[in-house]
C-alpha cells in the first residue's frame, strides 16, 4: 500500500511538472494574440491553477534564483514570500538533508544538476528544515530547465511534494521489520520458513542452535533431512492434508536428527501461509527443543512406576489415619495379618479391629507424628490365631488434607526379626563365652566420635573393669612404653596408608608383670576416603612368646652344636686322611692291584666326608655369618658368583645368559653369592653327557620383592622327587654320575627362608630341564637381628 501511495505521488509531480511546462511554453503565444481578453483570462487561469495546486511550484532563472513560487510552496518550505523570492539554491540559510541523513552539496541539488546538465532531473527525495515550525519536511523534488532556441538555459521549473506521511510510513514499516526480524532472529525456540516442497527458505539462530547446522547448510536442506526414516511417514501424512485444504495446521511431538546424528526431542507447529487470492504460499514451523521437558516427564514416569514398586513391595500394610484413629484408607500385600478383610476397615476407628493395647500404641505414635511430623520404632503385639505376631509403626504425617490432619500409617511384621534378636543375643552370650575361655577378644573404634566398644574378654586382657567406658588413652597406658609408639605408627599407618594391621606388643598385667599381646584389625571409610570405624581382636600370645623364644634358644643351642661337632670331626678326619696319604706313598712298589682300589676307597671316602662335614659347616653358619646385613647389589654377587663358576662353565662347554632388573637387596654378600653360585653351579653340572647346558637367569624387581630363576636344559626332575630336594643330605642322581654332598640345595633353602623368601623349581619332567627360583623381600622384618 505504501508503495502503491509513493509511486502515485511520483507520477503525480511528474504531471504538475510537465503541466507547468506546457503552460509556460504557451504563454508567449497567448500574449501574441490580439485579444487582450482572451489574454486577461488566460493569466486568470494560469494563475488560479498554479496557486491551487497542492504541489510545490518555484521558478528559478539560470543563476538559480527564485522568481517565482506558489503558496503551497511557502507552506512546504514554511517561509514567507519575502524570505523566499531572491534566494539562490546555493544559499547558506538551506538546511537539506539525503535520505541517509548526509548534507546536500551544492552542485548536487536538483536545479544546479538541471542547469548543469540541460536535463530534468526527477524524482530527488529530500528533507528540508522548516523555520516557521521548527521541523523537518520529506519532499520529492523534479527540476525541469527550459531552454531557449540556442540551448541555453532560461529558467528552471522546480515543483516538489510533501511525502513526509509516506516516508514515515515507511520508517515505520522499516521499524517494524526490523522488530520482525530481530524477533524471528532471537526467538527463544525455531523458527523457519519453507517452501511448500520443504525447503528452508529462512532459519533463525535458535533453529541452526538446536540442530547443530550453520544457516548456510539449512537453506541447501529440506525438511526431510532432520526427520527420522519412521517418522517420514507420519509427518507426510500431516503436509498432504495441510496442502489441500484439510487442516490449518498441525502440532507433533517427535524426535529430530541433529547433524551430529543425535536426536532431539522436538514439539513442532506448523501452518500453512496463503497469497491474498488464497492460493498456499509458504510454510511457517515452530520447533522447540523440549529435551529437558521429556527428561522431566520420565523422570516423573520413572518416579511413578517407583512409587507403584514401592506401594507394590509393601510386604506389610499401609494405612491412612486420622489423628483420632479413624481410617480413610489401607493398602496391603498381605491380607492375612488382619482377622477381617481389609475393605470393611475402611471408615472405621482402629479401636474397633485392634486391641486396646495396639490401639493406645497406634494414637501415641500419631500425635507424636503430629508434634514432629513422624513417628518410628513403636511396637506391639499383635494377636493372631496363627500366632502372635510383632507389629513395628512408622508414622508420617500427609501433607495438603486440609484443617484434619491424616497420616500416613506402615504396619511392619517384625517378628522375624525379633526371634533373630533373641538368636543374636544367645549367640553373643556364647560368643563371649567362647572368647573368654580362648583369650581371644574383640574391640571396636568408632572413629566419628572416638567411642571404644570392647568385649568382656578384651576388658579383661587390658586388665580393666568390666562396663568401665573405656577410651583409646586408657587402653594407652597399659601398654609397655617400649611398644606404645610402635603401636601408634602402626596405627596410623593403617589408617592413612592401608598398610596391614597385625602387631605384637606388651601390656602390664595386675600383678605388675607384662603379657604379650597381638591385634588384627581393619578398618572401614568413607565414600571420600575418612576412616569411619576400626574393628578387630586382640589375643593373649605370651605362652607362643614363650615357646618361641625357648625354640629359639634350643635352636641356637642346637646350631652351635652342630658347629661344635662339624669343626671338631675335622681334626680326626684331617688325620686319617695324611696317614693314609702317606701309607700311599710309603707302599706305593708293594701294594697289589686290588690293595691299591681298597687304599683310594678310603682316602676318598675321608675327603667325601671332610666335604660333607664343611658342607654341614656352612648350612649351620647361616645367619652367623661376620659381615653385615647391608644393601648388597645382585647383579655385584651375580658376577662374583660367575667368577667362582668360570671353570666349570669351560670345562662343561656351556653357556649363560643373564637378563631382568638386577636390583639392590638387603642380605649377606656372601651368602646372596652362595645361593646364585649354588643354583647356577647345578644348572651346569646336571647335563646329559655330549650335551653341554645352556643356562639362563633372569631376575625381576617389583614393589616389594626380588626374583630369580635359573632355567637349564638339563636332565629334569620327576615331579614326585621334588619334595626330596631340599633336605639336607638329599640326592636324586647317582654319586658315580654326579659329585655332591647333598647339602647345597637345603643350604639354599634355609638362606632364603632366613630372609623371609620363598625357593621352588618346576620340571616338566626328566630330560626336560628345569627352573629353580626364589624370590626374596626387598626390606627384611626387624626379627632379624643385623650381626657385624
Amino acid at each position: 500500500m505504501l508503495i502503491s501511495i509513493g509511486f502515485l505521488a511520483v507520477v503525480f509531480t511528474a504531471l504538475i511538472s510537465t503541466i507547468v511546462v506546457l503552460m509556460w511554453r504557451m504563454m508567449p503565444r497567448v500574449f501574441c494574440a490580439p485579444s487582450e481578453q482572451r489574454l486577461k483570462k488566460s493569466e486568470a487561469q494560469f494563475q488560479t491553477l498554479i496557486e491551487n495546486l497542492r504541489v510545490g511550484i518555484i521558478l528559478q532563472d539560470a543563476q538559480t534564483k527564485i522568481v517565482l513560487h506558489n503558496p503551497y510552496a511557502l507552506e512546504l518550505l514554511g517561509l514567507t514570500g519575502a524570505q523566499l523570492l531572491g534566494k539562490t539554491s546555493f544559499d547558506p540559510c538551506w538546511d537539506i538533508l539525503h535520505e541517509n541523513g548526509s548534507p546536500f552539496l551544492n552542485d548536487t541539488l536538483p536545479v544546479p544538476q538541471a542547469i548543469a546538465t540541460r536535463l530534468s532531473v526527477q524524482n530527488v527525495v529530500m528533507s528540508v528544515f522548516r523555520p516557521i515550525n521548527n521541523d523537518r519536511v520529506w519532499l520529492l523534488v523534479t527540476a525541469t530547465p527550459q531552454l531557449d532556441d540556442d540551448g541555453s538555459v532560461l529558467q528552471v521549473i522546480c515543483s516538489f511534494n510533501d511525502i513526509t506521511r509516506r516516508k514515515e510510513a515507511e520508517q515505520r514499516l522499516q521499524k517494524s521489520e526490523a522488530n520482525f526480524r530481530n524477533t524471528f532472529e532471537h526467538a527463544p525456540i525455531g523458527v523457519a520458513t519453507l517452501s511448500l516442497k520443504g525447503r528452508f527458505l529462512a532459519v533463525n539462530r535458535t533453529c541452526c542452535n538446536m540442530l547443530g547446522y550453520d544457516q548456510n547448510e539449512l537453506l541447501n536442506m529440506t525438511f526431510t533431512h532432520l526427520i527420522q526414516g519412521q517418522d517420514r511417514g507420519f509427518h507426510f501424512r500431516y503436509i498432504r492434508q495441510l496442502l489441500s485444504g484439510g487442516i490449518l495446521s498441525f502440532s507433533v511431538v517427535k524426535q529430530y536428527v541433529r547433524k551430529d546424528n543425535r536426536r532431539l526431542w522436538g514439539s513442532l507447529s506448523v501452518r500453512l501461509i496463503h497469497h491474498t487470492d488464497g492460493t498456499p504460499n509458504y510454510i511457517i514451523a515452530t520447533l522447540e527443543n523440549i529435551d529437558e521437558r521429556k527428561r522431566v516427564e520420565n523422570e516423573m514416569i520413572a518416579t511413578r512406576n517407583q512409587l507403584q514398586a514401592t506401594l507394590n513391595a509393601i510386604p506389610d500394610l499401609l494405612f491412612e489415619l486420622g489423628l483420632n484413629g479413624h481410617c480413610y484408607d489401607i493398602y496391603t500385600a498381605r491380607s492375612d495379618l488382619l482377622d477381617n478383610p481389609t475393605e470393611p476397615l475402611i471408615g472405621k476407628n482402629v479401636a474397633d479391629f485392634l486391641s486396646q493395647e495396639a490401639t493406645q500404641v497406634t494414637l501415641s505414635a500419631l500425635h507424636e507424628a503430629k508434634n514432629k511430623a513422624y513417628s518410628h520404632g513403636k511396637q506391639f503385639l499383635l494377636s493372631h490365631p496363627q500366632g502372635d505376631l510383632w507389629i513395628e509403626l512408622s508414622v508420617a504425617s500427609k501433607q495438603g488434607t486440609g484443617d484434619q490432619p491424616h497420616f500416613i500409617v506402615l504396619w511392619l511384621d517384625i517378628t522375624k526379626r525379633k526371634l533373630a534378636e533373641l538368636q543374636l543375643r544367645e549367640n553373643e552370650e556364647r560368643l563371649n563365652l567362647s572368647q573368654e575361655y580362648g583369650g581371644i577378644g574383640s574391640w571396636e573404634h568408632d572413629l566419628s566420635n572416638n567411642q571404644q566398644i570392647w568385649s568382656p574378654t578384651t576388658f579383661q586382657l587390658a586388665g580393666l573393669p568390666y562396663k568401665t567406658h573405656p577410651t583409646w588413652e586408657a587402653f594407652l597406658a597399659v601398654i609397655h612404653p617400649d611398644d606404645r609408639q610402635i603401636l601408634l605408627e602402626a596405627h596410623q599407618a593403617h589408617l592413612s596408608q592401608g598398610e596391614k594391621y597385625d602387631i605384637e606388643y606388651r601390656i602390664f598385667s595386675t600383678h605388675g608383670q607384662h603379657r604379650w599381646m597381638r591385634s588384627v584389625g581393619r578398618a572401614e571409610f568413607a565414600v571420600d576416603g575418612t576412616p569411619t570405624r576400626f574393628i578387630g581382636i586382640v589375643q593373649d600370645i605370651t605362652e607362643r612368646k614363650l615357646m618361641e623364644a625357648e625354640l629359639k634358644r634350643s635352636n641356637a643351642d642346637l646350631e652351635q652344636f652342630a658347629y661344635a661337632i662339624s669343626h671338631d670331626m675335622r681334626q680326626p678326619l684331617r688325620m686319617v686322611t695324611s696317614y693314609l696319604t702317606l701309607i700311599e706313598t710309603s707302599l706305593a712298589q708293594q701294594l697289589d692291584e686290588e690293595q691299591q682300589q681298597f687304599l683310594n676307597f678310603a682316602i676318598e671316602g675321608a675327603k667325601r666326608m671332610d666335604a660333607m662335614i664343611l658342607s654341614l659347616l656352612d648350612y649351620s653358619r647361616v645367619g652367623h655369618r661376620t659381615a653385615a646385613i647391608t644393601l648388597v647389589s645382585s647383579r655385584t654377587a651375580l658376577n662374583e658368583a660367575l667368577a667362582f663358576l668360570e671353570p666349570e662353565r669351560k670345562a662343561s662347554g656351556g653357556s649363560i645368559a643373564i637378563y631382568g632388573d638386577w636390583s639392590e637387596v638387603m642380605i649377606n654378600p656372601d651368602e646372596l653369592t652362595r645361593l646364585l653360585q649354588n643354583l647356577i653351579g647345578n644348572a651346569l653340572k646336571y647335563h646329559e653327557e655330549n650335551a653341554p647346558p645352556c643356562v639362563e637367569v633372569c631376575a625381576l624387581t617389583t614393589a616389594n620383592s626380588f626374583k630369580v630363576c635359573v632355567r637349564d636344559s638339563g636332565i629334569g626332575i620327576d615331579n614326585k622327587q621334588i619334595d626330596q630336594l631340599f633336605k639336607v643330605f638329599s640326592r636324586l642322581q647317582a654319586r658315580s654320575r654326579f659329585e655332591g654332598t647333598g647339602v647345597g640345595l637345603a643350604l639354599c633353602r634355609k638362606i632364603v627362608e632366613y630372609y623371609g623368601g620363598n625357593i621352588g623349581v618346576e620340571s616338566a619332567g626328566e630330560g626336560l630341564g628345569s627352573v629353580f627360583w626364589f624370590e626374596l623381600p626387598l626390606s627384611q622384618p626387624t626379627s632379624i637381628e643385623l650381626t657385624s
